[in-house]
Order: structure tokens, then C-alpha cells, then sequence
């Protein structure tokens, strides 16, 4: 392949998937794992279904360039004239492919990764590592599954025909690479079976599959967030503090939370996700107030300042300590009459009232025209109350609606939400997945700060050297970049969306370019020894596999690799 560049981007085939929601992806095998590896590892990619498409080279292109980087075949399809366009895209569109599992028990699918089948066999897995690659650079094989952990799995036995063998289970290949027509191809014969989730239940076979991918396109782009997590505070004005009998606590005010999140904060340069309430069931008037006007005495006795407490968000909030989330609207079950009704040391205590999005007392979800109608106040009171729209919802770990006629995800992304919990409701395609978010996550309540004023502190302090926090509106923006190379493929333009990327828009950004073996050859041989960002030359170092480039505030950002003059 002559270009330097191939595009940021892959093509997963599958046969096809469920969608209980129109749009929304039900996949709780193969697909869906595979695709919340590739959210986690930002790298952006599109879906297409063999059950409502057929193949055509056309699929791979677009104006008649590559549109995707590699390709991910998930189909079990043994159609001929599919896997024969598959093979013409491999061999004369130079297309990169990316096998998982089983895939390569099909002829024409062994040939391309340079393997013949020679049976399947039941057995406990060992892997051994085999030769030096990018691929396997840095794997901690105690990240795979161990015998002692998992059960018998079915793994193809393959003879290898020009493949390199990176991996192998038992004395058999079970990771290799082909080079097909210049581009390569890409086997990772992870155990099938049962749910077929190897690729998210075990880090290291997520951690190959990304590796493999950026072998295959030949760089990655994407956040710097090595050794990074996300510190979340929940549920922030939640009224089961004051009435059910897991609260019986006060609601940190002012004095308080400054004393205990924001100056731990500032002094271990720490950022802290709050989800925070909007309204707050005003008992006397059996109406639901502004939370951050009110101050009384709950049902246990104890004195809640909420308005206390809105100064000190707003403090961490100008202090730049604060990333401030939605927990929702009022987190009280819509149809609440019984419980205005009820006695503050009886009724009120039942946690099933503090839920906001499903009636455990019927044993089915809030009515969608309620969750929606709550969703949409959740935000516009937001932006009155803190001046940003939030992206992300949290509803602690309160059941949610997940039928046909109520579903809280494709609500939430209706109403602009891009993560419910950590799990993300909407990617920029506008194809709703529910994907798990990949970075760690401290959680901890208001609760946690109430009966142990150091708990913060006391965490922050023992965090290891070099730990870096982000927030979730950074994580979401991080998300919604998009990326395209240039024509010529000697650059890469970085976009920032309207929505979502305002961190971006303001300030300076670090990410990060990691370049595989092949492509930094290619750049060297290509006499490519610089990189320019907005046509500013930035250091940069051919040699290095992964290096941290800082990106103007701004709408965007475009980098090239300069020849030497």
C-alpha cells in the first residue's frame, strides 16, 4: 500500500443482532463485546449486517478511496460469493482483516491468515507467548484466562501456511499475523462457546484485540489516559438521605464540603464527578421545590442545608475541581402519591419510592412519557441551576426501564444524555449500544463524606505517583472527536463536536499517537521525520512507538507528517 496513512477507522461485518428498541443494540455476545472494546479503546467504527446487506466491494470504499482502516469479520457466513468479495477486498483493495475465534474453520477465511484447519478439541487453555511483535509487546499473560478459572472451551486447531505465531495455547496457535497483498491479517482464536465474551471477561484478550487493530491500521489515535480513572460522587441531594432508613445521615453543607472534597481536592490536583439532584419533595406543600432553596428538618431529626450545599458545588464548580453530572430529576417514583400521604416514620421509609425511572410496587418501568417528561427537567434544571448541560445520568444503583415501550437508555440519549452510570446510551452515529466505560471508577456518596469527613482525603493521599483524574465531560468529548485523514493521506484531521466538546474548545488537550513497528518504518524509509500540528512543527520522534501530543484549544486540530526538507 503506497499511502502512508490508512483511515482511523474499521468495518465490523456481522450477521446481524438483536434490537429490542428501534436502534438500540441488544447484543450480549460476540458483537457486543467486541464493540465496547472499541469504544473503550476509541476507535471509531461502523456496523454492517449481512442479513439486510450483501457485500460489494463498494462497501469498503468511499468515492472510491478506503473509507476503513482494517475490517472485523464476526459472520459466521460460509455464502461464497460473500467471502469471495471479502478475499478481493483483502487482495486488491489491500483492506487489513481482523478474524476472531472460529471464524477460520471456513477455507477461504483460513487462506487469508495463512492457516489450514486441522480440527477443534476441547481443552483447558495455557498460553505461551511466541516471537517479538508489536502485537504482544508488554502482555501480562496473567491477564488471560487461567485453567484454574475457566472451563473446558472449544479452540480451531490450525497448521500455519506463512502465518507468524504470536501466541499459543497449548503448543497450538492461538494469535497470528499474515501479510496479504501488503496489508496484514490478523487472527485471534480466543475460546468460543457459551456467551463468547473472552474479549471483555478477560483484559489481556481486549488489550490484543486493540493491539491487534492498530497493527493493522498502523497507528492509533486517541485521549491520553494512561493511568488515568474517574472519581464519582452520587446522588447529591437524594430525599432517601433524609427519610429511608439506609440515609438517616446530613447532607454535607457548605462548611463541610468545602472541608472535605473540594481542599482535597485542590491539594491532590484532583478532579471529582458529582451527580447532583434537581428537586427535592417539599413534604408540607406536597410539591417538589428547587432542592438548593430549601433548608429543614428531615424525618430522622437531622438539619439538611441543601442551599448550603449548592455554595460549596458552586465553589468546587469555580475552583475547576468539580465535573457537575446529572442524578436526575428528583430520584422520587413520579406517581408518588402514598408517599405525601404517608406518616415520616412509616411510608416514607421504603427505598422502593426513591426510584425514579421504574416502580418495583408493579414490577415494571415509569410509563415513558413520565421518564422522558423527568429526563427533560433533569437537564434544562441542571443548566439553570450550574449554567452546562449535563451529559451524563446516574440513577445509583436503582433498577431502570429496559422494555420496548420504557427504555431509560434510549430515553436518556433522546434527552441528550451520553452515559447512564458508566455505561455509554449514545455514540456519534446515532446508533444507541449500551457499553460499559472502560476507564477505572472510584464511587463513593455524600453518605461516605458524612459518617468519615476524610474519606476523600484519606484516598487521594494513598493513590500511587502518577495517577491522573478525569472527568466525564472530558470522557464524552473524548468520544465525540472525530477523525478523518487527509487526501493524501499524509495527515489527520481532528474535529471537535458542537455538542459535548466544550473542554476542548477552551483549553488545551493532551492525546496520545501510538505508531506500530510497520509504520514507523514506513516513516523513516519515507524520509517523514516531522509532525506538524496547525502547521507548527511539535517534537516528535519516529523511533518512539507512543508519544503524548498537547492539541490547541479550539474547533479542531490538524496533524501531518512533514518530509525532511
Amino acid at each position: 500500500m503506497s499511502e502512508l496513512l490508512r483511515p482511523f477507522r474499521v468495518l465490523v461485518i456481522s450477521d446481524g443482532w438483536d434490537e429490542t428498541v428501534a436502534g438500540v443494540l441488544a447484543d450480549e455476545g460476540e458483537l457486543g463485546a467486541l464493540l465496547t472494546v472499541l469504544t473503550a479503546g476509541h476507535i471509531p467504527f461502523d456496523l454492517l449486517r449481512l442479513d439486510a446487506n450483501s457485500l460489494e466491494l463498494e462497501s469498503f470504499l468511499q468515492r472510491g478511496a478506503a473509507a476503513y482502516g482494517a475490517v472485523v469479520w464476526l459472520s459466521a457466513s460460509g455464502d461464497e460469493g460473500t467471502l469471495n468479495t471479502l478475499r478481493a477486498a483483502v487482495n486488491e483493495l489491500h483492506v487489513p482483516l481482523l478474524l476472531l475465534g472460529d471464524r477460520v474453520e471456513h477455507a477461504v477465511l483460513a487462506a487469508l491468515a495463512g492457516l489450514r484447519l486441522r480440527g477443534a478439541f476441547d481443552r483447558r487453555p495455557l498460553y505461551v507467548r511466541g516471537g517479538e511483535h508489536f502485537i504482544t509487546r508488554g502482555l501480562d499473560l496473567a491477564t488471560l484466562p487461567r485453567p484454574v478459572t475457566l472451563p473446558r472451551v472449544r479452540h480451531p486447531v490450525v497448521a500455519t501456511r506463512g502465518a507468524e505465531v504470536l501466541l499459543t495455547c497449548d503448543g497450538h496457535p492461538a494469535l497470528t499475523v499474515h501479510e496479504v497483498a501488503g496489508c496484514g491479517v490478523a487472527w485471534l482464536g480466543h475460546g468460543v462457546g457459551g456467551r463468547r465474551r473472552a474479549l471483555t471477561d478477560h483484559p489481556g484478550w481486549a488489550r490484543l484485540c486493540l493491539r491487534a487493530l492498530t497493527w493493522l491500521i498502523g497507528y492509533h489515535f486517541g485521549p491520553h489516559d494512561e493511568q488515568a480513572e474517574l472519581l464519582v460522587m452520587d446522588g447529591l441531594g437524594n430525599p432517601a438521605a433524609c427519610f429511608a432508613p439506609t440515609g438517616e445521615y446530613t447532607i454535607p453543607d457548605f462548611a463541610r464540603f468545602e472541608r472535605s472534597v473540594v481542599h482535597p481536592l485542590q491539594q491532590h490536583n484532583a478532579k471529582l464527578v458529582c451527580h447532583v439532584l434537581s428537586a427535592f419533595p417539599h413534604a408540607e406543600s406536597r410539591t417538589l421545590r428547587r432542592a438548593w432553596d430549601l433548608t429543614f428538618v428531615d424525618g430522622f431529626g437531622n438539619m439538611q442545608d441543601l442551599k448550603s450545599l449548592h455554595e460549596g458545588l458552586q465553589s468546587g464548580q469555580t475552583a475547576g475541581v468539580l465535573d457537575l453530572q446529572s442524578g436526575g430529576y428528583a430520584r422520587l417514583l413520579p406517581a408518588a402519591s402514598g408517599w405525601w400521604a404517608a406518616a415520616p416514620d412509616e411510608g416514607r421509609s421504603n427505598v422502593a419510592w426513591y426510584r425514579e425511572f421504574y416502580d418495583e410496587e408493579r414490577g415494571q418501568p415509569v410509563p415513558a412519557p413520565r421518564q422522558a417528561e423527568r429526563l427533560r427537567l433533569a437537564v434544562s434544571c441542571h443548566e439553570e441551576d450550574f449554567g452546562l448541560t449535563p451529559l451524563a445520568l446516574s440513577v445509583g444503583d436503582a433498577p431502570i426501564g429496559l422494555t420496548a415501550a420504557a427504555h431509560t437508555p434510549a430515553l436518556a440519549a433522546s434527552a441528550g444524555f451520553a452515559l447512564l452510570g458508566d455505561d455509554w446510551v449514545l455514540d456519534a452515529r446515532r446508533v444507541l449500544q449500551l457499553h460499559h466505560a472502560p476507564l477505572p471508577v472510584h464511587h463513593f456518596t455524600d453518605r461516605d463524606i458524612a459518617l468519615d469527613p476524610d474519606h476523600l482525603k484519606r484516598y487521594l493521599a494513598a493513590v500511587p505517583p502518577g495517577r491522573r483524574f478525569l472527568t466525564k465531560r472530558d470522557w464524552i468529548a473524548a468520544h465525540r472527536t472525530r477523525l478523518s485523514s487527509n487526501r493524501a493521506r499524509t495527515g489527520l484531521w481532528v474535529r471537535w463536536d458542537q455538542v459535548g466538546c466544550e473542554p476542548f474548545r477552551t483549553r488545551p488537550s493532551e492525546w496520545a499517537l501510538t505508531l506500530s513497528d510497520e509504520q514507523r518504518h514506513k516513516l523513516t524509509h519515507g524520509a517523514y521525520a516531522f509532525l506538524s500540528v496547525n502547521g507548527e512543527t511539535v517534537n516528535f520522534n519516529n523511533r518512539t512507538e507512543r508519544q503524548v501530543l498537547t492539541l490547541p484549544a479550539g474547533m479542531g486540530a490538524y496533524l501531518e507528517f512533514v518530509k525532511t526538507v
